[in-house]
């Protein structure tokens, strides 16, 4: 069982509370847990003001969506000066798929939905049959008609 504050240790934290001090603060300066900080907060009606730490939170996401912005920019253009060197398929496919994920990640920050389909893994196997039924049916009308 927790041992309970002493008065004058409980009285000293409601004065630190209502002085406007954070929980964390307090609990260094008195020596006992955030949590009973927070219990005894609780027990008077005092909330923590958390608006600058709302402000600061809310300024470093906006800060680092304009880093993976410019990051993004950064690459669109590298990719922009790439293409014309591009002398081999192999070398287009990976250009282009990295344009696309480049595309993807920039819709993804502007908030944009990406077309994405869900493949059941049943309805994956049917198109999969499928596509070689055809690919064998196109194999025998050339062999038939070579």
């Amino acid at each position: 069982m927790p041992k309970a504050l002493a008065p004058d240790m409980r009285d000293r934290i409601i004065t630190l509370l209502h002085e406007g001090h954070g929980c964390n603060a307090i609990a260094r300066q008195v020596g006992c847990s955030p949590g009973s900080i927070t219990k005894i907060a609780a027990a008077e009606g005092v909330t923590f003001e958390r608006s600058q730490t709302r402000n600061a939170t809310a300024a470093r996401v906006d800060y680092d969506q304009a880093e993976r912005l410019a990051l993004l920019n950064e690459l669109f253009g590298m990719a922009r000066t790439m293409a014309p060197a591009v002398a081999t398929p192999a070398h287009l496919q990976t250009l282009a798929t990295a344009v696309a994920i480049l595309i993807d990640k920039r819709r993804l920050e502007d908030g944009e939905a990406t077309s994405r389909t869900d493949v059941v893994t049943n309805d994956a196997r049917d198109r999969i049959a499928r596509r070689i039924d055809e690919l064998a049916a196109r194999r025998d009308a050339q062999r038939a008609a070579g």
